[in-house]
């Protein structure tokens, strides 16, 4: 059943739950408002997107028309037009903040409006005079736009907010960025928490989906920042740490109560770990590992003394810390940064088997957790786990067809006899 289905549903029941006095009144409103925050607040997602993509079209469709009689307007006309466009924005904004609260596409559709007004006067007000500023036009227009997200309870100004910060980030890598990035991203926090607290979970998922990849995306390229060339292999190592970070705070906070799709730190977190580790089960690429040399480059470096000392040091106490709250499960795939961080010292010109090793214990732990736990897609978590070894392996050795078509054959009956054991036993998440 929906959510909408079952909201319908429970109002149908509420006059006979109080007629019985099961629940009180003030109790059925409770339920009645959490439900339509949960809800969005609006008719349905689908009238909300198509009120800003309206708005979308109809201030693209006005910059159009200005840039075909431009060359045709005095400075002063292109001052006039530029001002009136960004005050146009603010009245529409004006007028979308006295409707109700519900009008949700309304609110959406007047702050997408006014973010694009604010970006398009100050454009042509550079344009007009010759006032470039590089990268700085950017930041000035995410910054004029962050009050929209809150004066109009919307998330597409913040989506369009953090979006515009990592572009930003990305492209002052070897400037300000690093150092500013995390703050920027900061005044985003409220406006998320705030969300997660009413319910209103499909539009907290589109921001988690949007910080976790501007941070992933932008710490890659924070790589040149710090003077490594951005095929370092330090850089896997870091994005381990960053990946098995989202892992953790997906344990913490998401995984008992969210669908799958709405949960970007565990897709990306155990996705990124799982092929970082995959990329390092190769020969070639494991065998740069060793000649990093993490610890002795400790005390003379300052990246090594980050990856040897620093970051093990917090990420073993916050692995500790989750164990204690959530048992084992968070710790299988957190351990994955500081295997890579020791494996060259352990195994050396052998790396690489022990990065097979480690991924073939981790899919066989994750299978056999999820057999007794019941749950359907753990165990098929960890057969994409070894499944996935052992195709890699055969692709990457010299047997025959035969040889390799039978192993696919092996690969394929295990999850169709996972599948069909555990189906009739699925463990239901509660929602």
């Amino acid at each position: 059943m929906s959510l909408r289905a079952h909201a319908r549903w429970l109002e149908t029941q509420f006059p006979d739950w109080v007629a019985r006095g099961w629940i009180g009144a003030e109790a059925v409103e409770q339920i009645r408002r959490h439900y339509a925050a949960d809800r969005g607040s609006g008719r349905s997602w689908l009238r909300v997107l198509l009120a800003i993509l309206g708005a979308v079209l109809m201030g693209g469709g006005v910059i159009l028309l200005l840039a075909h009689n431009w060359a045709e307007f005095s400075r002063a006309h292109r001052a006039a037009i530029a001002l009136g466009a960004l005050l146009l924005g603010q009245i529409v904004a004006a007028l979308a903040i006295r409707r109700p609260p519900t009008s949700t596409g309304a609110r959406e559709a007047a702050a997408t409006f006014a973010a694009l007004t604010v970006g398009a006067a100050l454009a042509l007000i550079e344009q007009t005079y010759h006032v470039y500023e590089g990268t700085t036009f950017t930041l000035k227009w995410m910054l004029l736009t962050l009050p929209l997200v809150y004066t109009h309870e919307a998330v597409m100004p913040a989506l369009f907010y953090v979006a515009g910060i990592s572009v930003w980030g990305v492209l002052e890598c070897e400037g300000a960025g690093p150092s500013a990035y995390l703050p920027l991203l900061a005044p985003i926090g409220p406006h998320l928490a705030a969300r997660l607290r009413r319910g209103q979970r499909v539009s907290a998922a589109l921001l988690l989906w949007a910080m976790a990849i501007g941070m992933a995306v932008c710490l890659s390229e924070f790589s040149a920042a710090t003077g490594m060339p951005r095929t370092s292999v330090h850089l896997p190592i870091m994005l381990a740490y960053l990946f098995a970070l989202y892992g953790l705070l997906d344990a913490l906070f998401f995984e008992r109560d969210w669908p799958l799709a709405w949960r970007p730190f565990k897709i990306l977190g155990v996705g990124g770990l799982a092929t970082l580790l995959f990329v390092f089960s190769f020969q070639e690429p494991a065998g740069d590992l060793p000649g990093l040399a993490y610890f002795s480059e400790a005390p003379s470096s300052r990246i090594g003394l980050l990856l040897a000392g620093v970051l093990p040091a917090l990420w073993l106490a916050a692995l500790v810390a989750a164990g204690i709250r959530r048992g084992a499960a968070p710790l299988a795939f957190g351990i994955a940064p500081l295997f890579l961080t020791l494996a060259p010292h352990a195994f050396g010109p052998w790396t690489w088997l022990g990065v097979n090793a480690y991924l073939l214990a981790l899919g066989l732990w994750t299978m056999a957790t999820g057999a007794r736990e019941r749950d359907l897609g753990r165990v098929n978590g960890g057969l994409w786990l070894v499944g996935g070894l052992i195709v890699i392996r055969f692709f990457d050795s010299e047997l025959s067809f035969l040889a390799k078509g039978l192993a696919f054959i092996a690969v394929g009956a295990a999850f169709l006899a996972a599948n069909l054991g555990l189906a009739p036993h699925r463990r239901r998440r509660p929602r």
